[in-house]
């Protein structure tokens, strides 16, 4: 086929149709999160100024139980929704009812079971939240397919909207009973504010209405696609959420309220820049899995641009975390402050382990994603529990290694099972991770020497000074780093139309070797 045939002049606008609607994807969806953000670290120093560190303890000893119903409420679909190459509208009337119905079902069970958690915590107070709670599961239940339409028809504007407006109303809600003296009640009012506001935005921003379930062929491979991905993401959450269990039942709800603050410091940008980029990147790569050399080119691309800004946060979090914490939430959270700084280590080899998992998805190995979690995640358990012989802070660094071990046999196992080019993400993760790393290393070291008698305010405007010039400096220093930020950097001009697209771009502009 000559290059100028209209089927291959038709397969490059494609590509390039495909990568500006990334592109904007992108950037649309990066404001929406920065947005978020924002608010989210408004309610987190304001809340915590106001709620006293049990409060928060009592709401994760509940979120742990919520957060696994969760996983079996969404069972999969969303994200076997978004990959599937087509999907008809009776599949995605009956994706939805089966979401609902389990939400339905989940959420009675947590009614009925909210004792049980009671008793088995010690804490008479989690009867009530357990029970608020509840109706979260039925409620996000009809959410699901709506956001799951929106994410594979690229539509991320209207999804970021309904998400900002949906957070920010529930956090002025959350605040207004915090000031009122309601205490823990306060948390549980955001999140079911939060999640009501967010369906009803969701079903008017949505251009789809489900119907009524159907009997339908080609339901079986969505269950299996997402059966197994539950079964993933069932033995990873636990893992995840072993240490909360540990310190809810040897320490109790006021230690776990500090850990819980710092573990929510830490994921809050990790979510906040992991949650985009996968919505992004998930809907594409499956589009190109059979094109390798342009699914390589965009996977690396896509882990360069979040492996930068999240490196760069949490090295600069490394080294300023007791200064930073004590400012933000005050000086009662001055035990956060350091699990915080210990915790930041670990979700940078968290965030450089997000390209495998969308690896396993996008090539639709939902089945060796499975495997590889019955493998590693136990082994991730036994380091935190041998972590949690010692204290809280013992506990937090064996996270943190337990997450970096994770990242390094993720690459070997994708390699061999999905064919993802782990040598090169390798090489992306670890040359990001040394560079911003040392940046870090630099700025912890001013502040010791030169900054730790300052008022906290002054100290961490100087060690922001010296991280951005310590980066600026070790990027444009190296002609390799110094592509991976023209990666980043030419975002922005891809949505303008400039530049032919992100699943188009040449290799050396792309961050790839």
């Amino acid at each position: 086929m000559s290059p100028a045939s209209p089927l291959c002049s038709r397969g490059v606008t494609v590509a390039r149709s495909l990568g500006s609607s990334a592109a904007r994807g992108v950037v649309v969806t990066l404001a929406g999160q920065g947005s978020r953000v924002v608010i989210q670290l408004v309610g987190v120093i304001v809340l915590a100024r106001i709620l006293a560190p049990a409060d928060f303890g009592l709401l994760a000893m509940v979120i742990v139980v919520v957060g696994f119903g969760e996983l079996l409420r969404d069972f999969g679909l969303s994200s076997a929704a978004i990959q599937s190459r087509e999907l008809t509208t009776p599949q995605r009337a009956n994706l939805f009812w089966i979401n609902t119905v389990l939400g339905a079902v989940l959420t009675v069970i947590l009614f009925l079971t909210a004792p049980l958690i009671a008793d088995f915590y010690g804490h008479a107070e989690l009867e009530l939240i357990a029970q608020a709670l509840a109706p979260v599961f039925l409620i996000n239940g009809l959410s699901t397919q709506f956001r799951a339409h929106l994410t594979r028809d690229l539509l991320f504007g209207r999804l970021a909207v309904s998400d900002v407006v949906a957070q920010a109303a529930a956090l002025a809600i959350a605040l207004v009973a915090a000031l009122a003296g309601a205490g823990y009640g306060a948390l549980v009012l955001q999140q079911l504010a939060q999640a009501v506001i967010a369906l009803v935005l969701l079903v008017i921003v949505t251009p789809w209405w489900p119907g009524l379930p159907r009997r339908t062929g080609g339901m079986s491979p969505l269950l299996r696609f997402g059966g197994a991905l539950f079964g993933s993401q069932i033995v990873t959450y636990i893992s995840r959420n072993v240490d909360t269990l540990v310190i809810s039942l040897r320490f109790g709800p006021s230690a776990l309220g500090a850990y819980d603050r710092a573990f929510q410091m830490l994921m809050m940008p990790l979510n906040q820049l992991n949650a985009p980029a996968t919505r992004v990147a998930l809907p594409v790569l499956s589009r190109l899995r059979d094109d390798p050399r342009r699914f390589t080119e965009f996977l690396l691309t896509a882990q360069t641009i979040l492996l930068i800004p999240v490196v760069a946060i949490f090295s600069f979090a490394a080294a300023t975390g007791p200064a930073l914490v004590a400012l933000l939430l005050g000086p009662q959270w001055e035990q956060t402050g350091v699990l915080f700084q210990i915790l930041a280590i670990g979700g940078v080899f968290q965030a450089a382990n997000y390209a495998t998992y969308w690896v396993f998805l996008a090539r639709g190995k939902a089945g060796s994603l499975l495997r590889y979690s019955l493998v590693s995640r136990p082994v991730f358990i036994v380091i935190v529990l041998l972590g949690a012989i010692g204290d809280l802070y013992t506990l937090a660094g064996a996270y943190a290694a337990g997450l970096a071990y994770l990242w390094i046999f993720g690459l070997v196992w994708s390699a061999r099972s999905a064919g993802a080019p782990a040598r090169r993400m390798a090489w992306n993760g670890v040359r990001t991770i040394l560079a911003y790393g040392f940046a870090g290393v630099i700025t912890w070291g001013a502040g010791e020497l030169y900054f730790s008698g300052l008022p906290l305010g002054l100290n961490l405007v100087a060690s922001f000074a010296v991280m951005v010039v310590a980066s600026a400096g070790i990027a444009f220093s190296i002609p390799r780093l110094r592509r991976d930020l023209l990666a980043l950097l030419r975002v922005p001009a891809l949505v303008r139309g400039r530049g032919g697209g992100a699943a188009t771009v040449d290799a050396e502009t792309a961050g790839v070797e």
